[in-house]
């Protein structure tokens, strides 16, 4: 372990002769000191039991400064912080820093410090483009295993689309230089430039790491530049493909020899290409860019012409309301069709703060909230995937609401109590219907039960399982149960907000209707 060895008997690291040392992969010393390091604190909600807070916990991780006075970082090492801390190389002073916007989806954010002493001495470090495969990299950071900074080097082995989470599939740069915990937002170098963040590594795998590169650092640094809000929300594709690589599914719809493409097989009414592609359409081409049958486009145009990449590279990287061209196939006739580029919310939200919160109801000990992958992951543990029901995961593979506010919203504990006695645990059941009411989503659900006045709440599960409770029962039960489970409140507040919303609107649009 670190410190164990003593200085009589460790052995002596032989230095690298200079002439050994190729000039132009050896990083400029000076631009080391624009890389720093962050103490960040952090409180994450609890979204399988959503009136906590998980204990705090404490990491270390690297940033980097550029133009505006402003440092950037990934998305998870500063998540849900409560404290973040920023010190310089060769500083021993820890500096308070605000983050001021933060995407997900493409796991980076933006922080500053407002005391004008750290910025003494930082210059913003530029940046560079994709670089080439086999190109040599350097990636500097703090990572574990000591608390001065750290430089690797490494060559680009791989230039792809990977799953950033979030439903967000953007452009990776894979490098064999090593990324440990604490390198994560740190920057990778050629010839002195960024040319990424590190991100990742590969589990169980030995020197695979993945650095975020510039088209989605721009993109992510555009946005908020331009809205001056935060960051979050990609826009996405509201529909679902597959590929056109068989001879008769190709021969059915009408492709000839010269016809490449995807397949559209179902269409998001809430998403932007509602009402512009149909499903059955064939999409040849995508801002000029042909479609190969594999969902393959041309990368770039260089020495490595046949790199190639999923066709979704060309929506993942547009702005909101920018043009989306098309050259589709429809029953045989080549179509041109533009739309306008936007976001498509998803059945399941994975974005806390954004498109997710740790929501909550409960009624006679029963504890309802909507379904995220956040409950998801923090319910069933890291292994989620396998071990939650297989209803939920069709569920999560829908991918698309069928109306704005739609909502699924599950069962996740039965606080037992004498009023719902008798009852077994309906782990994670998906609630079909409330009274004979099809429940839209949670607040919907918290409007019915609260305006109910029948002598019964009956609650319809998706399996056909029902759970009867008496009305009068499962109130007069409300504070006991909460106060034995040490919980705050009967619904969490932004529910209980949205009801009160609810009912201050209700008189108002009677007295407009009255009116008319």
């Amino acid at each position: 372990m670190e410190g164990d060895m003593d200085d009589d008997t460790a052995p002596e690291i032989p230095s690298v002769p200079a002439s050994r040392v190729n000039p132009s992969e050896v990083l400029n010393p000076r631009l080391l000191g624009s890389v720093v390091k962050l103490f960040v604190t952090k409180a994450e909600p609890n979204y399988s039991m959503p009136w906590q807070v998980k204990p705090q916990r404490q990491s270390t991780s690297s940033a980097f400064v550029v133009s505006g006075r402003r440092l950037v970082t990934n998305a998870h090492c500063v998540f849900c912080e409560t404290s973040v801390r920023a010190r310089k190389r060769g500083s021993s002073k820890k500096f308070t820093a605000r983050v001021i916007t933060i995407n997900q989806q493409s796991d980076l954010a933006m922080l500053t410090v407002e005391d004008d002493k750290f910025w003494e001495g930082l210059e913003a470090l530029e940046f560079d483009q994709v670089p080439e495969l086999q190109e040599t990299v350097v990636v500097a950071g703090y990572p574990a295993g000591g608390d001065n900074i750290s430089v690797t080097k490494g060559v680009v082995s791989r230039v792809d689309l990977r799953d950033y989470g979030h439903g967000s599939f953007l452009l990776t740069i894979q490098i064999d230089a090593a990324i440990n915990p604490g390198n994560s937002g740190g920057p990778a170098f050629k010839n002195d430039k960024v040319v990424g963040v590190a991100r990742a590594h590969l589990k169980n795998a030995q020197n695979i790491g993945y650095i975020i590169p510039l088209p989605v650092i721009k993109h992510f640094i555009a946005m908020f530049d331009t809205y001056g809000e935060p960051a979050q929300g990609l826009c996405g594709i509201g529909f679902r493909y597959q590929y056109a690589e068989n001879d008769w599914l190709r021969a059915k719809l009408k492709m000839q020899s010269q016809h490449t493409g995807v397949l559209i097989t179902q269409v998001s009414t809430t998403g932007p290409e509602n009402g512009v592609l149909h499903v059955g359409d064939v999409i040849l081409e995508v801002d000029a860019e042909k479609i190969a049958d594999d969902g393959t486009i041309p990368f770039r145009g260089s020495t490595w012409s046949e790199e190639r990449i999923s066709f979704l590279h060309q929506f993942n990287h547009k702005d909101r309301g920018e043009l989306i061209r098309l050259q589709i196939l429809r029953d045989g006739l080549e179509l041109p069709i533009e739309y306008k580029a936007g976001m498509v919310p998803p059945l399941v939200p994975s974005m806390h703060g954004y498109d997710c919160w740790p929501s909550y109801f409960v009624v006679g000990g029963l504890v309802f909230l909507p379904l995220t992958t956040r409950f998801l992951k923090d319910y069933f543990g890291s292994d989620w995937r396998r071990r939650c029901p297989e209803d939920l995961l069709h569920i999560l593979s829908r991918g698309f609401r069928s109306y704005e506010e739609e909502e699924c919203v599950v069962l996740c504990h039965l606080l037992v109590a004498d009023v719902n006695f008798g009852y077994k645990f309906y782990s994670t059941a998906v609630i079909k219907s409330f009274n004979d009411q099809t429940v839209l989503s949670l607040a919907n659900l918290v409007r019915l039960v609260t305006e109910c006045s029948a002598e019964y709440m009956e609650f319809k599960l998706e399996d056909g399982s029902q759970i009867v409770l008496s009305t009068e029962a499962a109130r007069k039960s409300e504070a006991e149960i909460l106060e034995q489970h040490n919980i705050p409140s009967a619904m969490s507040k932004d529910v209980s907000l949205g009801l009160q919303a609810h009912t201050n609107a209700a008189p108002r649009q009677a007295g407009a209707a009255g009116a008319v």
